[in-house]
């Protein structure tokens, strides 16, 4: 027998045939176990199942060929080599025996000799089906899981945390750019910044941790007993081994960083294509908000509301591109304007969040009343600069990206607006109010039959409608103030809501009469 190790488990309720049997077989790379029964040899293939079955035709409880029957009809992770031990050598009995599901058979009388050879051929087709399954089961280029064996072993850890409790992490790493990588250096470079960052992740790994390569350039990894907390720093020790790593095409140096979406188990998750799915949403966050992150499900609170992949809503936005409907912020922050400026800025323009750039224009992050509240309580915050205190994770799309994909995320996240982008510069905004502001001049056209390339009478009448509503409130604020004996801010206070709201709404309603290619503004101004 070959020294690979084998399982084989004999059911017999003869207890001369069971001595033979632990005489013959009790060597090295054999785990040897027997059973008296056919009910309890079924049992332990359902427990723990074999390599080979060597099972003896008559015995009580179920018989042998009941349970070969048995054995094929269950859903086990690999192949059972059945051989039987009969005294039954009539042609007949043979038909039944592998019309049952047996491999082969020995007759009795046993013969050693003959019995250890039909199990060394049955051993080599165990050891081809073992080499098969593990090739599989492994990727061939990083020696990392495949995705099938990842699925199999998640749903596993997820139903022993629902039994014993404990954490659960999931992360979803995306080599940034990694087309550019095979487009420009070759498939060979290529293949080795795969089998590296392979290696970065298995050395971050721990013996119970489990990483697969998911696909392309992407990998996923589940990681034991880790809450968010060391999930996180986890993935930042991962992204900085990755960022460490250098690579050469024989003579430019390269390196390539990653991105990188987390998720922890939740109790409403049932299943590993939900923890999958939510750490690739993570990641998606992470690539839009400038690649070489790492980002927490956690951080995006989902919201329901939106109901996704809604076919009613795939006509207005077809051929639709962001910079057909986003809205123009008034102004940016520069990082080197001071937390003083930014607050005196949101309080001026009464907006919640801008983005802020650096000296040459580009977007280097997102500034937000909340982000300036959460420092107050510090000493000399108002002196501090908007760089400090400014969130780098901004999620932004260039402004030629399809508004279907822009609508999409919005029904996967709660986020509440997205950042335009042209050649890295803020060029325009768009929300969940501004996709919403958009479908409501749409039906507004639709209503009246107005084809959506034109600019209709009724289209301009409404714009002019919204533009004498403006009118009249402004009047109403000012007449109000006239004849108040006093100036008083709930005087005002609503009719400059209104005036607000009237103004966003024409602003919105105006873009979408402008003919196409038409750009209302060439340069963002800077505060």
């Amino acid at each position: 027998m070959s020294t690979v190790n084998y399982k084989i488990l004999a059911a017999d309720d003869d207890p001369s045939i069971l001595r033979l049997l632990i005489n013959l077989l009790r060597k090295p790379g054999i785990q040897l176990e027997v059973v008296t029964n056919g009910r309890d040899a079924l049992d332990a293939i359902e427990q723990n199942p074999p390599d080979v079955l060597i099972t003896d035709w008559d015995m009580p409880a179920i018989d042998g060929l009941e349970l070969c029957r048995r054995t094929r009809s269950l859903q086990l992770p690999h192949y059972v080599y059945i051989l039987f031990l009969t005294a039954k050598s009539a042609p007949y009995d043979v038909v039944a025996g592998f019309d049952a599901g047996a491999d082969d058979y020995v007759t009795k009388p046993i013969i050693p000799s003959e019995l250890l050879a039909r199990l060394r051929a049955g051993t080599r087709f165990v050891g081809i089906e073992k080499k098969l399954r593990n090739q599989a089961k492994t990727d061939p280029l990083t020696g990392l899981a495949t995705k099938p064996t990842f699925s199999e072993h998640c749903a596993k850890e997820i139903s022993r945390v629902r039994r014993h409790g404990g954490d659960l992490s999931c992360v979803m790493l995306d080599v940034d750019f990694f087309k550019r990588v095979n487009d420009v250096h070759g498939h060979a470079v290529g293949d080795n910044v795969l089998t590296a960052i392979a290696q970065a992740i298995r050395d971050e790994c721990r013996e119970a941790d489990f990483a697969c390569r998911y696909g392309g350039e992407e990998f996923c990894v589940l990681l034991i007993e880790a809450g968010k907390h060391e999930a996180t720093s986890w993935a930042e020790r991962a992204r900085r081994a990755i960022c460490d790593l250098r690579f050469s095409d024989g003579e430019t140096e390269i390196s390539v960083s990653a991105s990188l979406g987390i998720t922890s188990l939740l109790d409403d998750v049932v299943s590993p294509a939900e923890l999958i799915d939510q750490a690739d949403q993570a990641l998606q966050v992470a690539k839009n908000a400038g690649r070489d992150r790492v980002v927490h499900f956690a951080d995006l609170s989902r919201s329901g509301d939106i109901p996704s992949n809604n076919d009613y809503f795939e006509e207005p936005f077809q051929e639709l591109r962001a910079h057909d409907v986003m809205t123009t912020p008034v102004a940016c922050l520069s990082g080197t304007d001071s937390v003083r400026s930014a607050v005196d800025f949101f309080l001026r323009f009464r907006i919640s969040s801008t983005p802020v750039v650096d000296d040459e224009g580009c977007m280097i992050g997102i500034l937000s009343e909340k982000d300036c509240i959460a420092i107050m309580h510090r000493p000399r915050s108002w002196q501090m600069t908007v760089a400090e205190v400014m969130r780098p994770n901004v999620v932004c799309y260039n402004e030629d990206t399809p508004v279907k994909l822009i609508y999409d995320f919005f029904c996967r996240v709660s986020i509440r607006r997205v950042i335009i982008v042209k050649d890295r510069r803020p060029v325009g905004v768009i929300s969940r109010g501004t996709l919403l502001r958009w479908y409501s001049h749409w039906t507004n056209r639709r209503l009246h039959n107005a084809p959506i390339a034109s600019v209709p009478a009724v289209s301009r009448a409404h714009v002019q409608q919204m533009a004498d509503f403006l009118a009249e409130e402004a009047a109403s604020v000012r007449d109000k103030l006239r004849s108040a004996p006093e100036f008083t801010v709930p005087v005002i206070l609503d009719g400059a809501t209104r005036i607000q709201e009237l103004t966003t709404n024409l602003l919105a309603a105006s873009r979408t009469e402008m003919p196409p290619g038409y750009d209302a503004m060439n340069e963002m101004p800077i505060l």
